[in-house]
């Protein structure tokens, strides 16, 4: 940096500084600009590549409000993942869409907070709203108690003719038959498994878990990919009931003696207020229902031309508005499903 010596020394101090100042904004701006093209720049081609990988590799939204229509699972053992899922325009994601929709405006409107999954059996999508929520399981545990129950016995581990002695320590007030009934009294594996699902028997249930035991069934549903499982306490979310009634039908479509006959058990429960309460008589519902204080759930398959599996699980309602609710959410589901 030359200055012209004549000028005199304060004169040259401050054309010295005045040139600084020039460089120093001028750096500043050639580094303002690096920065905006970089971000406009390679910023959107990393935008574009995150795009085209969710589009390619879908996955689930967790425990959100809104519903989710997902690709099948690469294994009935796998999680839902944290990526939102990009809906596709198939017909059946545009009826879903809609599905979602209804629903959630219907719901919107109701007491309490309801829980629901939704499995197409024929392409396995799967729907969901609150559907990681927890809840109370109630009853609905006896579906993967039976299902566990009916595996043992394919294995040859538990004979379905055994017999069991009803003791004090077996009962339980609420629903069932053998709680009126004298202790001492000796019943069938079979009819134990029927009980606990026709009637909801909680008698035939504890006497079940004399010979099962509840932490093996606590292992046995994270097995089987149960995310909402607890060691003390008997609670669930309506996506996991929902994949254990899946595997329900899948042991039913894959066993000829045994599958039938376990099918028929929920096919034929004496609860019916919920899930099939709005649908066509002709159609056949195979379900489990389950109640506690202020929580209100059935879970089941629908036997249409393309079955599916529909469970709806609440907390904080009460029972008589919770079992409307969740029959009109299953007809609701049923309007939809039956015109793919």
């Amino acid at each position: 940096m030359k200055f012209d010596n004549s000028l005199p020394l304060k004169e040259r101090l401050k054309k010295r500084r005045r040139l600084k100042r020039i460089r120093f904004f001028s750096i500043f701006i050639v580094i303002l600009f690096i920065v905006w093209f970089s971000i406009n720049v390679f910023g959107n081609h990393d935008q574009k590549d995150k795009l085209v990988s969710n589009q390619a590799t879908p996955g689930t939204s967790t425990n959100i409000s809104e519903g989710v229509w997902r690709a099948p699972s690469a294994s009935p053992t796998s999680t839902p993942a944290n990526t939102p899922l990009r809906k596709s325009q198939s017909k059946e994601n545009l009826i879903v869409l809609g599905l979602e929709k209804e629903l959630n405006d219907y719901l919107r409107h109701c007491n309490g907070q309801y829980g629901v999954y939704l499995i197409d059996l024929v392409d396995n999508n799967e729907f969901g709203i609150n559907y990681l929520d927890t809840y109370n399981a109630a009853s609905t545990t006896k579906i993967p108690l039976n299902l566990y129950l009916y595996q043992k016995v394919l294995e040859g581990a538990i004979q379905l003719k055994d017999t069991l002695t009803y003791k004090k320590e077996d009962f339980e007030e609420g629903t069932g038959e053998i709680q009126y009934r004298s202790f001492g009294e000796s019943y069938t594996i079979r009819e134990l498994s029927k009980f606990s699902i026709v009637y909801s028997d909680n008698v035939a249930t504890n006497m079940l878990f004399r010979i099962i035991g509840r932490d093996t069934l606590k292992r046995y549903m994270r097995d089987l990919g149960g995310v909402v499982v607890d060691e003390k306490e008997n609670v669930s979310c309506p996506r996991d009931m929902a994949l254990y009634m899946k595997l329900v039908y899948t042991f039913y479509k894959k066993n000829d003696k045994l599958g039938p006959e376990l099918m028929k058990n929920f096919e034929n429960t004496v609860f019916n207020d919920r899930l099939p309460a709005q649908l066509p008589k002709s159609i056949k519902v195979a379900h489990k229902t389950g109640d506690q204080v202020k929580a209100v759930h059935d879970i089941g398959i629908i036997f249409t031309g393309k079955p599916y599996v529909l469970a709806v699980m609440s907390k904080n309602v009460e029972a008589e508005e919770g079992a409307k609710v969740i029959a009109e959410i299953s007809k609701k589901v049923y309007d939809k499903m039956k015109t793919r």
